[in-house]
């Protein structure tokens, strides 16, 4: 028999309303793309200080944004 789960809701055992889900879902986008632009506004010399590339942005926001 399938088995229907829910990978990758956030409140779907908390109790809380689509939309709210939807609000929360919506925010944390923001916050990804507003680190994005940050990492995107630095310069070379900045980034090279940092030790990361420009390839990395992604991954830095991501871990930023949902993980951390």
């Amino acid at each position: 028999m399938a088995e229907i789960t829910l990978n990758g809701v956030a409140g779907a055992r908390s109790g809380k309303s689509l939309f709210a889900q939807f609000r929360a879902w919506m925010h944390k986008r923001a916050e990804y793309y507003r680190t994005l632009r940050e990492l995107q506004s630095l310069d070379a010399r900045t980034l090279a200080d940092l030790g990361i590339s420009p390839a990395d942005f992604r991954a830095i926001a991501r871990r930023a944004t949902f993980e951390g």
